[in-house]
Parts: structure tokens; C-alpha cells; sequence
């Protein structure tokens, strides 16, 4: 079990020193889904899933409202977390309106506090009806990524038989057992698995390595 555990503390390490962060990617859209909108009134809207293994991290919508003064240069952003179907009887609005009084357009919002995580879909509308324009609506999302390992009783009590990083299309490419082999580390900056198999348990955590 020593043996074991050191060896995953020397590949942890490895990861570690080897700078793993999460990379956010940003979607732009510069056309609306249709229309739609509270009470049915025909507002423009955007319908985004959260893709799996991924967490929203921010969005910025690039409208337009001419003649308009600030404090009318809105938009709506709802979610519905835990499914890939919006439901306005569940969706909560993380924005609050109330303390916003200058424009909401071109201004990143960061939504990171909230820790939206896949599954989850967004709705973002604007007031098409009364001459807002969409030109287009840009969302940041990245990787749900763990680095580090939570303090908790697994080196402790746990017996770690194995572990293992793969790629996303199943290739290992390190693997060390309780017998203290290592592979050689040839690992190129994408986004891993890590697998940790114990006497108890299996533990997964997505990992993006960025040297």
C-alpha cells in the first residue's frame, strides 16, 4: 500500500508541476433560435445546452436597442439546471435585474459563483419587439476539471490498486499499480481522465493538461 501511494503521489505531482487549468471555449451566435418570450410576446430568443463535461462560465450578449436610453439595454437569461429541456416553471434568472440600472449589452457576466455544470440549457431573449437587434450573443464554457484531490480518507484507508489516465477516446496513457510500475509519461496538453481504482471504490475526475 506505501508503494502504491507514493507512486500516485509522484504522478500527481507530475500533474501538478505540469500546469493543469481549465481552457474556457466561446460560442457566438450571431442569429437568434425564433421567437419567443415571456407571456408569449414574441421576443427573439437563443437556446444553448451546456455541453457534458463542461460548466457555463460566462455570456455576453451583443445586442444593439437604438434611440434607447442605458437602463433599457437589457435581455432575459433564464436556466434550467439538472436536464437538457428548459422549463420556465423551474428556470431561475441569476441576473438580478434590480441592481442593474446601465446597459447590460457588450459586458461579459461572470457566472462562475454559480457553478452551473452540465446538464443544463439557457435561454437568452431580447426585447425584439421593441427594436432590440441581434447582432450576436457569445457564451464562455469550460471544462469541469478537478486539480486536485479533495482531503478526504482515500490515501488514508483506501487501498489505491490502480491509476490510470486515458484519453477521451479510452487510450491509456499512464498507468501505475500497487507494485510501483510506471509507465513512461508521454502526455501530450488535451483533456484526460484520471481513474483511481481502490479496495472500495472507483473514483473518475476530468483532468486538462496544459504544459
Amino acid at each position: 500500500m506505501k508503494k502504491s501511494i507514493h507512486v500516485f503521489l509522484i504522478f500527481f505531482l507530475y500533474l501538478i508541476n505540469h500546469n493543469i487549468n481549465a481552457q474556457a471555449t466561446i460560442d457566438c451566435f450571431t442569429t437568434p433560435d425564433g421567437t419567443d418570450g415571456p407571456s408569449a410576446i414574441g421576443w427573439e430568443y437563443k437556446e444553448y445546452v451546456v455541453p457534458t463535461g463542461y460548466k457555463l462560465d460566462s455570456i455576453n450578449g451583443g445586442f444593439t436597442r437604438p434611440s434607447y436610453p442605458d437602463y433599457q439595454l437589457d435581455f432575459l437569461f433564464g436556466i434550467t439546471v439538472g436536464t437538457t429541456i428548459y422549463d420556465d416553471n423551474v428556470s431561475t434568472f441569476p441576473l438580478d435585474y434590480s441592481t442593474i440600472d446601465t446597459s447590460m449589452y457588450n459586458i461579459w457576466y461572470d457566472l462562475t459563483s454559480f457553478n452551473y455544470e452540465a446538464p443544463s440549457v439557457i435561454q437568452v431573449y431580447i426585447p425584439s419587439t421593441q427594436f432590440a437587434v441581434w447582432n450576436n450573443l457569445c457564451i464562455a464554457i469550460s471544462p469541469i476539471i478537478t486539480t486536485s484531490i479533495e482531503k478526504s480518507s482515500l490515501l488514508l484507508t483506501d487501498q489505491i490498486l490502480e491509476a490510470q489516465l486515458t484519453d477521451l477516446n479510452g487510450r491509456i496513457v499512464f498507468k501505475s499499480k500497487n507494485e510501483g510500475v510506471i509507465d513512461q509519461l508521454n502526455i501530450k496538453n488535451g483533456i484526460y481522465l484520471l481513474i483511481i481504482r481502490t479496495d472500495k471504490q472507483f473514483i473518475t475526475k476530468k483532468l486538462l493538461i496544459n504544459n
